[in-house]
């Protein structure tokens, strides 16, 4: 493990040093909380399966999911940048022609992920990488779904997965 690159509900992300292939990876940990949660290993192996069918220039490439008895950690591509929480949270406007081209990348991964029946469900500033060279990359799939499932099944009828703050008004 090279250096902590951020946390949330479901997952501590690392940069690391794959030694065999001899490249650097992310990998996102189950953080402490979950360990041993047969819920939560059951969580990381759906959002595994999910994306790792996906591959499009605009949507963090994920590599495998390693287990190792009660803890599973997801290796992902290591993708260098800002997310745009990051960004919009520093403050002063986005220039209008970098808002357009960033919904045009957005739209473009979205529409390939929904082409492979993956919905990502939780689409927010901080899910949204910005490489140094500007391009706009998808990540985090912990609460996607395959389009066949329903929400209800998914999550029963009173639940409900996502940010509160990004979340559609049906929901």
């Amino acid at each position: 493990i090279l250096r902590k690159l951020g946390e949330g509900g479901m997952g501590v992300v690392y940069a690391a040093r794959d030694h065999t292939l001899g490249t650097d990876v992310a990998i996102k940990v189950l953080p402490p909380a979950f360990s041993g949660s047969a819920w939560a290993l059951e969580q990381v192996g759906n959002e595994a399966r999910l994306a790792m069918q996906l591959s499009h220039p605009g949507i963090v490439r994920t590599h495998n999911l390693e287990t190792s008895g009660s803890d599973a950690f997801l290796v992902m591509e290591l993708v260098e940048g800002r997310d745009l929480g990051d960004v919009l949270a520093e403050g002063g406007p986005v220039a209008e022609k970098d808002l357009i081209r960033y919904a045009k990348e957005i739209c473009e991964a979205l529409s390939y992920a929904h082409s492979k029946s993956v919905l990502h469900r939780d689409l927010k500033p901080s899910n949204l990488m910005l490489t140094p060279d500007g391009q706009v990359m998808l990540m985090d799939f912990g609460i996607a779904r395959a389009a066949k499932d329903s929400l209800t099944r998914m999550t029963g009828k009173a639940a409900t997965s996502g940010t509160l703050l990004y979340m559609s008004p049906e929901q």
